[in-house]
């Protein structure tokens, strides 16, 4: 019978590092769906464009990116959803494949 030992020190770094083979292909992800939503975004006053950005990050549950517009009005409001559902949705098309 073979013995199976898992360096749990690797196994972070491959799945929880953004230095990882994971956490690059969320950062290339990130890249891609942030200016595909900045290609889409409407441009009204341009800080809803200018806001989309993304992060790589990592808790309990593994790796993830987060991409999101954090723009507010003159008044210092958040706009509505419906304005990032018009152009963040639609931007998650240009995830790359592999």
């Amino acid at each position: 019978m073979a013995r199976v030992v898992i360096d749990a020190a690797a196994l972070a770094v491959v799945t929880k590092s953004p230095a990882g083979p994971v956490g690059l292909h969320l950062a290339r992800g990130g890249q891609a769906v942030s200016s595909a939503a900045k290609a889409l975004a409407r441009v009204d006053t341009g800080r809803m464009r200018a806001s989309v950005d993304w992060v790589v990050g990592a808790d309990g549950g593994g790796s993830y990116v987060d991409i999101g517009a954090s723009a507010t009005s003159e008044q210092g409001f958040p706009y509505p959803i419906m304005y990032a559902d018009e152009f963040l949705i639609p931007a998650l098309d240009a995830w790359p494949d592999a």
